[in-house]
């Protein structure tokens, strides 16, 4: 008689429905949420990535339609354009390089280069052209005597959501030719003579 009162009501429990649409959210919900803070997340680095190749070739561009002379304050000021552009919370930097292709040597060549606000990196010398390097090989094909502007930018990304992503940064590298003018010459030492300017 226990027994079969017993077997009775566990048939009733497991045919009773209610409050499984409760469990069923409490199981999902999180689910669910992290997906939607993954999402909103991943958009969001996306979104950043294409802001700092956008805004580094913005500076390129500016870069690449002076005809007179530029400077450190110059730079700093393009640097300024950068993070305006990208609306970064974390410190900028960028590397701005003159690199020249010369057919005798097979081989590419610094003319300057310049870093504004980079910790840790240092501006680009011979040995960072040399033909197996990194940089020689994201650069595009030139002729003899030729020089490109190199626009090198580092963005760093902090996720606004904990979802098992880590804070990490975007690098840029953007190459244009000049368009006024046949270089882009930098006043090292700050004194407007051009004759002392490296070009």
């Amino acid at each position: 008689m226990i027994l079969r009162k017993l077997l009775s009501r566990l048939s009733r429990l497991r045919s009773d429905e209610r409050g499984s649409i409760a469990v069923e959210a409490v199981l999902v919900f999180p689910l669910l949420t992290w997906c939607y803070l993954a999402s909103f997340v991943f958009f969001d680095a996306f979104k950043a990535q294409s802001t700092n190749d956008k805004a580094a070739f913005a500076v390129a561009d500016i870069l690449s339609r002076e005809t007179a002379m530029i400077n450190d304050d110059y730079l700093a000021s393009l640097r300024d354009v950068h993070a305006l552009m990208t609306f970064s919370r974390k410190p900028n930097r960028l590397r701005f390089s003159v690199i020249e292709w010369d057919e005798d040597d097979n081989r590419h060549h610094v003319i300057w280069s310049e870093i504004v606000g980079a910790a840790g990196k240092t501006p680009l010398e011979e040995v960072d052209v040399e033909p197996e390097s990194a940089v020689a090989a994201k650069m595009p094909a030139m002729s003899d005597g030729e020089k490109l502007i190199v626009v090198e930018t580092w963005l760093a990304y902090e996720p606004a959501f904990n979802i098992g992503l880590d804070a990490f940064v975007f690098d840029g590298f953007t190459v244009i030719r000049p368009r006024y003018a046949p270089q882009l010459c930098f006043d090292n030492d700050n004194s407007g003579d051009i004759n002392t300017a490296l070009c």
